[in-house]
């Protein structure tokens, strides 16, 4: 989930309406750095090392995950994997449709013991997942603060959450949820200019699966 890009944006979209200078502020510069956190450089970097170890990864992968879905647990393989996110499946935020169609590249570790780590490739701190079975919830995602204007008082607040299901150790699915509020007396006039309805939620469902190890 793009939790820091979507604030930027709905603080954006508030500086261009509320603010004289939003032009200044709010234009394509904002654009273009939420664009870039989520989809530059930094989540291609992982495909270079796919080709190198794709046979390694192929054989590999059988015996690993015979042993990983025994009893009914899957146990996701460390390394770097693929994300790949569509449409929203949930929007009050008043983001545009297309926002949530993108992808990138993300590491994962797991030693066992239930709970795995997610390292993101888009300036997010790393976040843990608790496993249970095939299913997996990840209740601290991302946590972002964003003060709109010194000449606003209103103040965004995002909180997001993943949560999915693994269908073996190199596959997976899921939706990744944000919340948004706003804290301030301008919040009122937020809204209005965003089209937003605080606290606002946006969710879109996803794809994960495994591209190479470590």
């Amino acid at each position: 989930m793009r939790a820091r890009s979507i604030l930027a944006l709905l603080a954006a979209v508030a500086l261009s309406g509320c603010v004289n200078n939003g032009d200044d502020d709010g234009g394509g510069d904002t654009d273009g750095a939420t664009d870039g956190s989520d989809n530059g450089g930094g989540d291609n970097d992982p495909g270079d090392s796919g080709g190198d170890n794709g046979g390694d990864n192929g054989g590999d992968s059988g015996g690993d995950n015979g042993g990983d879905n025994g009893g009914g647990d899957v146990a996701p393989r460390s390394g770097v994997w693929d994300y790949s996110e569509y449409q929203p499946s949930q929007n009050d935020c008043n983001i545009p449709a297309d926002y949530g169609d993108g992808d990138g590249g993300f590491g994962l570790t797991y030693d066992g013991g239930g709970v795995f780590t997610v390292i993101p490739n888009d300036g997010t701190d790393s976040f843990d997942c608790t496993l249970d079975g095939g299913d997996f919830n990840c209740p601290d995602r991302a946590t972002e603060v964003v003060d709109i204007d010194q000449s606003l008082d209103a103040t965004l607040v995002g909180q997001a959450s993943a949560e999915g299901t693994f269908s073996d150790a190199e596959n997976g699915t899921g939706s990744q949820t944000a919340i948004v509020d706003c804290e301030g007396s301008d919040c009122a006039l937020v809204e209005s200019t965003t089209g937003a309805d605080f606290p606002c939620t946006f969710a879109v469902d996803f794809v994960i699966d495994f591209r190479t190890g470590l």
